[in-house]
């Protein structure tokens, strides 16, 4: 049995709750989020990407509200993302364009 070192800094809730991930503001992603902290989550993404940008937004409620994240680390279908400041933002407004959905 290996013996693996807590090195998170709080407590994680385990949770099963839909989000979505919004990339480069045209490109979203659902997704299921496994885990929560007050600094982050772990969410498994409905499609592997072999690369994400550093930064992107999550949404918990459908874009109503955004929180704005860093990746941390990526394993196949799991990310590890924290959060920026633990700020709620309103979703601004969109002007006419087309979102990409994905998975």
């Amino acid at each position: 049995m290996i013996n693996m070192k807590e090195r998170r800094r709080s407590r994680r809730t385990t949770i099963d709750h839909l989000g979505k991930v919004l990339l480069d503001s045209d490109t979203i992603i659902q997704c299921s989020i496994r885990n929560v902290t007050g600094l982050g989550m772990c969410i498994y993404l409905k499609q592997p990407f072999d690369t994400l940008p550093t930064e992107l937004d999550f949404s918990f409620d459908n874009f109503k509200t955004l929180r704005r994240c860093n990746v941390t680390w990526q394993q196949g279908h799991l990310v590890g993302v924290a959060f920026f400041d633990g700020a709620k933002q309103a979703m601004p407004k969109r002007t006419k364009g087309k979102i990409r959905v994905c998975g």
